[in-house]
């Protein structure tokens, strides 16, 4: 339902405002990335308008990680429940040791995980 998915956005705004600058870019790992344009930020060098197992992204052959995170400063971890969220924990699972690499848990709400980039 419509009312769910902006409570979902909502949130992720929230916790947005409270954990980061207007000068750090932010990218979803995920089916959709609606903060960039939300927040009227500069969009991050890579990722995806969208991610979608089977559709934008093969399980046989993955994006390779500095190409999908790219530049981004933030990444932003939905699981929230969807149409899409085992592609969603699919991506997440196959991304997860470069996201440990590169980035650091900053926060969590109770529909998504805030990584920062470490510096």
């Amino acid at each position: 339902n419509n009312h769910f998915y902006v409570a979902c956005v909502n949130d992720g705004l929230a916790l947005l405002a409270r954990s980061s600058t207007p000068e750090e870019s932010v990218l979803t790992l995920g089916f959709h990335n609606p903060f960039s344009y939300l927040l009227r930020r500069k969009p991050a060098v890579g990722g995806s308008p969208f991610l979608l197992v089977g559709n934008s992204i093969g399980t046989t052959q993955l994006l390779e990680p500095s190409r999908l995170f790219g530049n981004a400063d933030l990444i932003m971890l939905p699981h929230y429940p969807s149409s899409h969220l085992r592609s969603d924990l699919w991506i997440e699972n196959a991304y997860q040791p470069y996201l440990s690499q590169h980035f650091s848990f900053v926060a969590s709400t109770q529909w998504w995980s805030l990584y920062r980039r470490n510096k």
